[in-house]
C-alpha cells in the first residue's frame, strides 16, 4: 500500500466542466486536488472518473446561468485511503467551505471572496473545528485573499492581514507559506501578482 498522501491546490477563477482534464493530467500524482472558485453550479459535475464532491457556486444576479464562487474536491481513482466529506449544516458559512477527512487529517478548503467584510471573513475562520475525534492534524488551504505584506513576503498589506495573523498566533497554527516558500507569488493577473493561496495547518 503506497502511503503518501499529495494535495493540490488550484485557483480556476472559473473552469468548465468541460476543460478539467489538462487540470488532472498536470496533478495525476496528487491523491487530492482541492479547486476554489469552480463557479460550478448544481447540478453540474466535472467529465472525469476522479471521484467529486463539490460546494457548488451561486447564480450571478446579473448574468443568466453564470456562477461565482464553489470549491471541489477531486479524488484521484488511486487513493489508498478513505476520504470522508464533513458537510457544514450552517446556511451562513457552507457555502465558503468544503471539508473532509482523509488518513486522520482534517482539511478545511476556503474560498473567500475579496468583496467579503473582514468581519464575516474572520467569523467564517472560527466557526471552522481544530479538529474532530478521528483527526489528529487539521489543514486549512485555499484562496483567503487575504495580503499579509511582508510577514509572508507580499508587497502589500490589506484589511485582513492583521486579525488573519492574530488568528494564526492565537489556534498555535503554522503559514507554510511564509516556512516554505516565503515570497513565492500563488496569484498572477494582468498589473502585477500576489499572494493570496495559503497553506495553513497546526503542528504536523
Amino acid at each position: 500500500m503506497n502511503n503518501k498522501l499529495t494535495v493540490t491546490i488550484f485557483n480556476a477563477t472559473g473552469i468548465s466542466k468541460y476543460t478539467i482534464n489538462p487540470i488532472l493530467q498536470y496533478s495525476n500524482s496528487s491523491t487530492l486536488l482541492f479547486i476554489t472558485e469552480t463557479w460550478l453550479l448544481p447540478p453540474n459535475r466535472f467529465l472525469t472518473h476522479w471521484q467529486q464532491h463539490h460546494t457548488y457556486g451561486q447564480i450571478r444576479s446579473h448574468i443568466y446561468n453564470n456562477g461565482k464562487n464553489g470549491i471541489s474536491v477531486l479524488i484521484n481513482l488511486n487513493c489508498q485511503f478513505p476520504v470522508t466529506i464533513i458537510p457544514d449544516d450552517n446556511p451562513q458559512f457552507a457555502h465558503y467551505l468544503l471539508s473532509c477527512i482523509i488518513a486522520g487529517i482534517l482539511y478545511h478548503c476556503i474560498y473567500i471572496p475579496p468583496s467579503t467584510t473582514t468581519t464575516t471573513a474572520m467569523a467564517i475562520l472560527q466557526h471552522l473545528p481544530t479538529h474532530l475525534p478521528t483527526t489528529h492534524n487539521t489543514i486549512y488551504c485555499g484562496d483567503f485573499n487575504a495580503q499579509l505584506g511582508s510577514y509572508i513576503g507580499d508587497h502589500r498589506n490589506d484589511g485582513r492581514s492583521t486579525q488573519l495573523k492574530q488568528w494564526i498566533t492565537l489556534n498555535g497554527l503554522t503559514l507554510w507559506n511564509k516556512e516554505l516558500a516565503y515570497g513565492q507569488p500563488t496569484f498572477y493577473h494582468y498589473n502585477g501578482q500576489s499572494i493570496i493561496d495559503l497553506f495553513i495547518s497546526n503542528q504536523l
